[in-house]
């Protein structure tokens, strides 16, 4: 008896070459006196199973891989480290040769690689070079948005001759190019490159396309941050150095998180606020009406304006006192538009 389950079989069939599977069993038959007469067979076609369950484990690995890809870029600040990162995963996850993203300077004349992922041996390729390196035709695909997949450089008759030359020179059989286009412009590409020939598969070449898009939104993300956080800097400068009382009043406590030395000299005494709450900075304000108005700017995110409004309170220790003040107080809010704070 002969016996196989899930055998592959190439075969024409509805005017195309389809990938089929069969599992099948030949038994012999014999008669009375045990000569071979006939055989047995039993044969039916398990293509849809054998696909279904490939396709089940592929998604499974992908899933896999973007849960990975993901975690290794969270923690991520620095956009040259985000790079580096995505490279590195996405070149395990396809057992390539080189992963490297390089982004298209503002001259629209040169990428800038900065990391690569290579495997042992590989050598790697970062740096600043001209878009005519990596040919006129790969370029133009890249400029219309076209991800290039190349399965055998040597026999790419989309490539020139001198562009199949200028590949093989530097140790590239295989390669896929993948462009990110934003606003119009081409911005930047993820490229993965193979030494020997790579029948590249429909899933390799979206998962390049999809680790693009996902690189490129860390990397503004970071850029973003950093430019936020240089801006915050900035701006506290400007407030702690500011001649006026200014402070800033987080969360629904009204913590004080940022205090100007005016501040601490006109309302406080001198004395370090931060971390205090109005409650528990000036106890002495209960019943005046001023936590309630930090509370109402809060919740509905309108400023209260005050002029020469009376203030009873201790101001520098010796007791309290009656003062007046102009108040303004302000909402901030994230980039939600929730209110986180105030600016008094």
């Amino acid at each position: 008896p002969v016996r196989h389950v899930d055998q592959r079989f190439v075969i024409e069939r509805h005017g195309r070459t389809e990938e089929t599977f069969w599992t099948y069993a030949f038994s012999p038959v014999r008669d009375a006196r045990g000569a071979l007469v006939a055989v047995h067979s039993v044969v039916s076609e398990t293509t849809a199973r054998v696909l279904a369950e490939r396709a089940l484990r592929a998604s499974a690995a992908r899933q896999a891989y973007l849960v990975r890809r993901d975690d290794a870029l969270r923690p991520l600040a620095d956009p040259v480290e985000i790079q580096g990162a995505a490279a590195r995963a996405l070149g395990e996850q396809l057992g390539v040769d080189r992963v490297a993203y390089g982004e298209v300077t503002s001259d629209d004349l040169h990428l800038e690689i900065a990391r690569n992922h290579v495997a042992p041996g590989v050598p790697l390729v970062t740096g600043r070079f001209h878009m005519t390196t990596f040919g006129d035709t790969l370029i133009a695909a890249l400029r219309a948005g076209r991800t290039f997949v190349a399965p055998d450089v040597a026999a790419a008759e989309a490539l020139a001759p001198e562009e199949r030359a200028a590949w093989a020179a530097v140790g590239i059989g295989a390669f896929v190019a993948t462009p990110l286009i934003k606003g119009g412009r081409f911005v930047a590409n993820l490229n993965a490159h193979h030494g020997a020939p790579r029948a590249w598969t429909a899933d390799e070449v979206a998962l390049l396309e999809a680790t693009a898009e996902r690189t490129w939104a860390a990397v503004e993300r970071a850029r973003a941050e950093a430019a936020l956080r240089a801006s915050e800097e900035r701006l506290r400068a400007i407030v702690l150095h500011a001649p006026a009382p200014l402070a800033l009043l987080a969360g629904p406590e009204h913590r004080f998180a940022l205090v100007n030395d005016a501040f601490r000299r006109v309302s406080a005494g001198g004395r370090d606020l931060t971390g205090l709450t109005p409650r528990t900075a000036f106890p002495e304000l209960e019943g005046q009406g001023f936590y309630e108005i930090f509370d109402q700017v809060y919740a509905t995110g309108v400023p209260w304006v005050g002029h020469e409004v009376p203030v009873r309170y201790d101001r520098d220790g010796t007791g309290v006192q009656d003062t007046w003040f102009d108040l303004r107080y302000d909402p901030v809010r994230d980039a939600d538009g929730r209110v986180v704070a105030v600016f008094n």
